[in-house]
């Protein structure tokens, strides 16, 4: 097993985090967001132990490197990593564009036998689900509407309603997603591996 490398949960001006932790969330650990205007420096090759993350593209494109194998991300992609794997931009920087990214604690959901609302079976599933989505696949740019909502809403911070109105949002975010990776006219970029020089 890799080396977990702590959760990045520092804000810029072109970088927005939230750490759900502050919640009391166990499950969806981190939701981050940048919108960078110039390049930067490549992202270090790291790990996060029992999480899965999901990244959303909503402009531009991205470099991935994962177990020594290159992905080009472009807008509208979804990129998976699962547990444990080291991943980074490899000798590439982070482009300019707006990423989207999730980190989920996929031993937490197992634990607690709950996700979001759903407790049991329910939880179960989404966890299987979870955990067999594709690599990498195109999404649908009506996502970003959806995280830009969560985001909103976790800033009005108002009360209880505020609380619901983000999980039942990222419960439709992930069920977009899942519906997204098994939707028969996807064109599943995995298939067609790009070659990176």
């Amino acid at each position: 097993m890799n080396k977990p490398t702590p959760l990045d949960i520092h804000s810029t001006a072109e970088r927005h985090i939230i750490d759900f932790r502050k919640w009391g969330w166990k499950d969806i650990v981190v939701l981050g967001k940048y919108h960078y205007k110039q390049t930067r420096a490549a992202l270090d090759v790291h790990a996060h132990r029992d999480m899965l993350e999901i990244c959303f593209c909503s402009k531009g494109e991205q470099v991935y490197k994962v177990a020594g194998q290159l992905h080009k991300v472009k807008g509208g992609d979804l990129f998976v990593t699962y547990p444990g794997e080291l991943h980074g931009t490899g000798e590439f920087p982070e482009e300019k564009g707006e990423m989207y990214w999730i980190i989920i604690n996929i031993a937490a959901m197992g634990k607690a036998k709950r996700f979001l609302q759903f407790d049991g079976q329910l939880a179960a599933e989404w966890k299987r689900q979870l955990l067999q989505l594709p690599r990498h696949f195109k999404g649908n740019i009506r996502l970003k509407n959806t995280l830009d909502q969560v985001f909103h809403h976790y800033a009005q911070h108002a009360g209880l309603l505020d609380h619901i109105r983000v999980q039942h949002l990222l419960a439709d975010l992930l069920l977009a997603i899942i519906n997204g990776s098994q939707s028969a006219g996807v064109r599943k970029i995995e298939a067609r591996m790009e070659k990176i020089d």
